[in-house]
């Protein structure tokens, strides 16, 4: 081997930064606000959460020489398995320089070394379709097909382009309303106010992606109905859309996803989301557009963990996934 794998240091954030323009960009330099998102990602971020384990560190692959040509983050979330607590390890942003002549092998190798990781569960939320077919050939490793589905919708119009108003989304709420919505699933993340708290502050920073938009909504005598949470873009922006972060519901999506799409509707963009199978039927009676990836892929040793997986029995959404 001609370099080594180890632990992801904060003096590392520049060399990874430039793979990530040179991996993820193709080389352009990035708008301002993606830029000071970067910057704070890989050099705060990913040091500074409330999930930080020492034994599940990001990595980098170095060279004899010094240089970083190879990067997998990684961000731990607690989870339970029915009332069993589960270690489970987000893998974000993997990136190999492309040119460098032992990029295959740098992949590999930080592709082995992380599912040696002591976690039960490992979770790609963001895969391509070349890392799908790598993740495809790993043992113990299974590809949720109806998760890596995105549906898109054009929002109805909304004349004074104000998102609808109502009750907002603060951490004592959106912890409050995941902890009920995920008690029927087997598999459900660990949530408190304080990693709510952190969590709603992470993703409103990162305003490259739009303005964060989110609503608890109720029926007419005040009884809740569910929420959703999103990216709001108007049309106009360099990725004119508004990108859905979460969708739940108690009984029926149906107002859940009319309240999003009213909500959304005057930022003239298309509301986009990740499918889920009780979802389908409601996003194709309103004329949605299906694609197929990115991919999300779990694999852990337990073969209940995927088994709930596979049978639908999993809470998971964007905010456990490549947005946490």
């Amino acid at each position: 081997m001609t370099g080594r794998i180890r632990a992801y240091r904060v003096e590392d954030a520049k060399a990874v930064i430039g793979l990530h323009r040179a991996t993820l960009l193709a080389g352009r330099a990035p708008a301002p606000s993606f830029a000071r998102y970067l910057s704070s990602f890989y050099g705060g971020t990913l040091f500074d959460h409330p999930w930080l384990d020492d034994e599940l560190t990001s990595l980098v692959y170095e060279e004899a020489d010094g240089r970083v040509i190879g990067f997998v983050g990684v961000i731990p979330r607690p989870m339970l398995l029915d009332d069993r607590p589960v270690r489970a390890a987000v893998s974000v942003r993997f990136m190999v320089s492309p040119d460098h002549p032992h990029a295959a092998l740098a992949a590999a190798a930080l592709h082995r070394r992380f599912l040696r990781g002591p976690q039960d569960l490992s979770l790609v939320e963001n895969a391509n379709d070349a890392a799908r077919r790598v993740w495809q050939g790993t043992r113990n490793a299974c590809v949720l097909p109806n998760r890596s589905i995105s549906w898109s919708i054009a929002a109805p119009g909304d004349p004074d382009g104000a998102p609808v108003p109502g009750p907002g989304l603060d951490p004592e709420t959106l912890s409050g309303l995941i902890r009920t919505a995920s008690a029927r699933y087997r598999i459900r993340p660990r949530y408190d106010e304080k990693s709510t708290a952190w969590l709603l502050d992470f993703l409103a920073a990162a305003d490259y992606r739009g303005s964060l938009h989110g609503r608890a909504v109720t029926g007419r005598d005040g009884e809740p109905l569910g929420w959703y949470l999103y990216y709001r873009r108007p049309a106009g922006s360099d990725t004119a859309y508004n990108g859905v972060l979460q969708l739940m519901w108690d009984h029926d999506p149906a107002p859940v996803l009319d309240q999003l799409l009213a909500d959304a509707g005057g930022s003239g963009s298309p509301v986009v989301g990740r499918l889920d199978d009780a979802l389908l039927p409601h996003v194709a009676d309103r004329g949605a557009q299906l694609a197929a990836g990115p991919w999300t892929v779990v694999h852990s040793p337990d073969p209940r963990i995927v088994a709930a997986f596979r049978s639908g029995e999993a809470y998971l959404t964007r905010l456990e996934g490549e947005f946490c």
